[in-house]
């Protein structure tokens, strides 16, 4: 969309990034913080606050192994993002479960196309109607 080109390194930083950072949208949250970061405490009618992540300190990690600056705590947030959030871990059943329903034809009524045709007055595809 914004025809941008990416190099490799670029991509790698940016998944490394999003593993970290997690994904609110999706309910992903950083791997500082526990699993039930976005769910409100019923006692308190509040979220709990994530753990900040400093960019500094993103920079410094992307050079080292998770293994190497990571508790057991956050190694576990860490693989837990990695599987949530990197596209490059689909399981291959599920991945194939995708593409198969992506390939499927759509299925629509053919009525509704015919009244469409017939009110935009569009005769020379009524007599094509078979191939919608």
């Amino acid at each position: 969309m914004t025809k941008t080109f990416y190099t490799k390194s670029q991509v790698d930083k940016y998944r490394f990034e999003h593993i970290l950072h997690g994904d609110k949208g999706d309910g992903v949250p950083n791997f500082l913080s526990p699993d039930d970061s976005f769910i409100e405490d019923p006692a308190t009618g509040k979220k709990p606050r994530q753990t900040p992540i400093y960019q500094v300190k993103v920079d410094a990690w992307y050079t080292q192994k998770p293994e190497n600056f990571c508790n057991e705590t956050m190694l576990a947030n860490y693989y837990r993002n990695k599987k949530l959030v990197d596209l490059t871990e689909i399981p291959a059943d599920v991945e194939t479960a995708i593409l198969a329903e992506f390939n499927v034809p759509p299925v629509g009524a053919k009525d509704k196309i015919y009244s469409y045709l017939v009110k935009s007055r569009m005769r020379n595809l009524l007599t094509s109607i078979q191939e919608f």
